[in-house]
């Protein structure tokens, strides 16, 4: 390790054209990126970017973008076209991206090209743009949902036109607001209304109404003017749901589906996700286990999952359940870190964490064994250091840093006793 501390530099020329931003790492590697300057179309959007090995002159590696900032572009947003990429062999790869027409800036067709040039393959994607998600332009207003780019489907299509990988996605259960066909799962305690930032209007299980809120029921009519004119007033209005079905529509990914012929789309393999109302996933099937469920606290405002069982899918899980594997964890109230699990066989464990910077301080297995850390922030140096049970040492190593954040080789110390060996 170098007696200097190790120095990254960093300098910028904002009055060329193009503007360069320069970047030096410790070890000599030197990044530099460039964007057209004040007045271009594209003033200020980075499109080179090169790497320059220590002490070279010509990169090894340079990326080169291009975009789509026309008038036709919606909001003028810079859309990437393309992107090549060429190596210290001057090799080039090459991906194009395509969009579809509208507001979003949804890429719907990515294709990449070989060192010759030669189209390699594309991605296809296809997007969630119903209303009920997107929302609707209202003159200058955007009304409802601003849940954008949702995929609906993906594919990999081979440049000789043959479709290799597809996946598609349901949101919401593909919620119907006439049905109300949410898949919602209530929390477990109804304070769950008082939770801060929680609206009552999306909770399909509150049963409230909003006194007077909806429309008119019962009009009076009377005469009004000098001229006997008959005058009309609102005395009674209904009084209407607080729970809005239309809050359904979340985004949330209740399916995955994917093929293993995806050429001929046979084979499909589903997956299921299920949520509670504040957004938790509680239920899920996947490739580990038939299906997972995770319960959340209300002691942490549903923030963290606080038991999470394995084991065969069921409608609606045991937790006496012999059949299945169950684990548990603790958390900080205002940091979120984990300080207790007890895993699958009962086995439990603690963490405690240094106050002033959350860093792990002292590690407790379930053995009665121990590992404790300590930190040397002015010499980038970390020690690590383990106990038996019985509070003999059994291992000890302290590990040093460079600017990068790269470790040194290992200095590794043995207790004599625990480990039979000298340091």
């Amino acid at each position: 390790m170098t007696s200097a501390a190790p120095v990254t530099t960093y300098s910028r020329d904002n009055n060329a054209n193009p503007r360069t931003s320069t970047v030096v790492r410790p070890d000599g590697v030197k990044t530099i990126q460039s964007a057209p300057g004040a007045g271009q179309t594209t003033e200020g959007w980075v499109n080179k970017t090169e790497v320059f090995a220590a002490g070279a002159t010509t990169p090894s590696n340079t990326t080169i973008t291009t975009y789509d900032g026309s008038a036709a572009v919606a909001y003028k947003s810079p859309r990437v076209t393309k992107i090549e990429t060429t190596d210290e062999r001057n090799q080039t790869l090459k991906t194009d991206f395509f969009y579809a027409s509208g507001l979003f800036n949804q890429v719907t067709t990515a294709c990449q090209y070989g060192y010759a040039g030669e189209k390699l393959r594309c991605v296809q994607t296809e997007y969630e743009n119903s209303s009920n998600y997107i929302g609707q332009n209202a003159g200058s207003n955007h009304t409802a949902n601003h849940i954008f780019n949702l995929v609906k489907a993906s594919e990999t299509v081979e440049a000789n036109g043959t479709r290799v990988s597809r996946t598609e996605f349901e949101y919401d259960n593909n919620f119907v607001v006439a049905q109300n066909n949410h898949n919602l799962v209530n929390a477990p305690t109804t304070p769950v209304d008082t939770l801060a930032g929680f609206d009552k209007s999306h909770n399909p299980y509150d049963t409230t109404v909003c006194a007077r809120c909806g429309g008119c029921t019962t009009y009076h009519t009377y005469t009004c003017g000098p001229q006997g004119q008959q005058c009309t007033t609102c005395v009674a209005w209904a009084d209407v749901p607080t729970y809005r079905r239309e809050t359904n529509f979340r985004g949330n990914v209740t399916k995955v589906r994917t093929f293993t012929d995806a050429a001929n789309l046979t084979g499909a393999i589903d997956r299921f996700k299920q949520y509670d109302i504040t957004g938790n996933v509680v239920k899920q099937n996947t490739d580990c286990c038939a299906q997972m469920n995770f319960t959340y606290d209300p002691a942490y405002n549903y923030a963290y999952p606080t038991r999470q069982t394995r084991g065969p899918a069921v409608a609606t899980p045991d937790p006496n359940a012999t059949n299945t594997a169950a684990t548990y964890v603790a958390y900080d109230y205002y940091t979120g870190l984990p300080t207790y699990s007890k895993d699958a066989n009962g086995l439990e464990s603690t963490v405690q964490y240094n106050a002033a910077n959350l860093r792990i301080e002292r590690a407790n297995s379930p053995t009665g064994a121990a590992t404790t850390y300590f930190y040397n922030d002015a010499g980038m140096g970390i020690g690590v250091a383990t106990f038996d049970a019985g509070g003999v040492l059994a291992d000890k190593h302290d590990r040093l840093l460079n600017g990068l954040g790269a470790g040194h080789p290992n200095r590794r110390l043995w207790n004599q006793r625990a480990m039979g060996k000298t340091p």
